[in-house]
């Protein structure tokens, strides 16, 4: 049937229909791509679309991940690659998103008199051992990596806490300090560049020995840190570089761990976006009370009974 016949039939509508009702980005892709199969296909097509069908009505829709990973696992290839903290939690997500439907699935096993033709997909979605549960102890829920990521990333983080505490009291002694009582514009602690500096007055410049690090919009303030705390502020910038150093080692750890695990969720992404077009057809057959059709051993003849054009919404008046 060519393109104008199909348009004028409204079968681009319908199709625009049933992708709303697929969630994987490859299902959509693929449901915007409609083939039509020989007589053998089309049988195979109508018994998967049954038996999603029943499973569907007896026991809810399986919800599958409505985000597409290819593109992050495709980043994580090259052997120097290091994924993004964000990347690295986009692929833990997707994975436990697959936890509800094994479980739907052996719900559905239990319940099921005898084999289903989607048995043999279902078996495939099996979660990466061990991913999601890698990368959800290095990197909590706002993507930023946490101190039990590795034990030298606690320890650098507890030792620049420590010198950060110190600097800050050497500070507040000398804020209390009644000798340079006239020096202050006020007395606060800030940080300038990752380096702690007190506000003194420009007019008192020269009776505190430091680095002057910043000036006030107005002028009036400069932001000097002190001779006392610039080997502290030197000690947290290394271990800065430390960190730096670790959290790379970190993601690149769990970067390969997605490498390897890459044609396992390639395959598994196939998998599922074939299921997710399936269930799409069958929902879109529930929403229409659609029945089966019956096929003949011949093509001569067409004989519809009782059909309705799916996207009416009124009452139809049937063939």
């Amino acid at each position: 049937m060519d393109s104008q016949t199909l348009k004028a039939l409204g079968y681009d509508e319908i199709i625009e229909r049933l992708i709303r009702l697929a969630r994987m980005p490859e299902a959509r892709r693929r449901l915007a791509c409609p083939v039509f199969p020989e007589m053998g296909g089309l049988s195979l097509l109508h018994d998967e679309t049954e038996a999603a069908l029943v499973a569907g009505r007896s026991l809810g829709w399986p919800q599958f991940p409505d985000t597409d990973i290819l593109g992050i696992v495709a980043l994580a290839l090259p052997l120097d690659a290091c994924l993004a903290p964000e990347e690295l939690l986009q692929v833990a997500v997707w994975c436990r998103q697959l936890a509800p439907i094994v479980t739907w699935r052996e719900t559905a096993r239990s319940c099921q008199t005898g084999p289903s033709i989607l048995d043999p997909d279902f078996a495939r979605v099996q979660p990466p051992s061990g991913l999601a549960e890698a990368i959800s102890r290095a990197i909590d829920s706002h993507g930023e990596i946490v101190d039990a990521a590795s034990s030298e990333l606690a320890r650098i983080r507890r030792e620049m806490r420590e010198l950060a505490v110190r600097a800050s009291r050497i500070l507040q002694r000398m804020l209390s300090d009644s000798r340079y009582e006239d020096l202050w514009q006020d007395r606060i602690i800030s940080v300038r560049d990752g380096r702690h500096v007190v506000p003194i007055k420009v007019s008192m410049t020269g009776r505190l020995r430091g680095i002057i690090l910043d000036r006030s919009a107005s002028g009036e303030t400069l932001f000097i840190e002190p001779d006392a705390v610039i080997a502290i502020d030197n000690g947290i910038k290394e271990l800065e570089l430390a960190e730096n150093r670790e959290l790379r080692r970190i993601m690149t750890d769990l970067t390969t761990r997605v490498r390897d695990a890459g044609h396992a969720l390639g395959a598994m992404t196939e998998t599922l976006s074939g299921l997710d077009c399936i269930f799409a057809r069958a929902r879109l057959a529930d929403q229409l009370g659609a029945v089966r059709p019956e096929f003949g051993d011949t093509a001569d003849e067409l004989n519809l009974t009782s059909a309705r054009h799916p996207l009416l919404a009124c009452t139809p008046v049937p063939i």
